[in-house]
């Protein structure tokens, strides 16, 4: 994934643009690209200390509920 990342400068021209937005339209852009990561979740397999954490919290909640 990485090697298709944009260059270092791509990034800094983007930034620039992004800042003269209204604050408004900035929401709504991060709000549009955390939809896309959610709908390709799947494709970002979770780390052994990700599912792990995950466990737990799952285990407080549940314990919490039981209380």
């Amino acid at each position: 994934m990485l090697d298709t990342m944009p260059p270092t400068s791509m990034i800094r021209a983007m930034d620039t643009q992004f800042s003269q937005l209204p604050v408004e339209e900035r929401i709504r852009l991060v709000e549009d690209l955390w939809d896309s990561f959610a709908k390709e979740q799947s494709e970002v397999p979770l780390t052994s200390e990700q599912a792990a954490e995950l466990d737990r919290r799952i285990a407080a909640f549940e314990q919490d509920q039981r209380n």
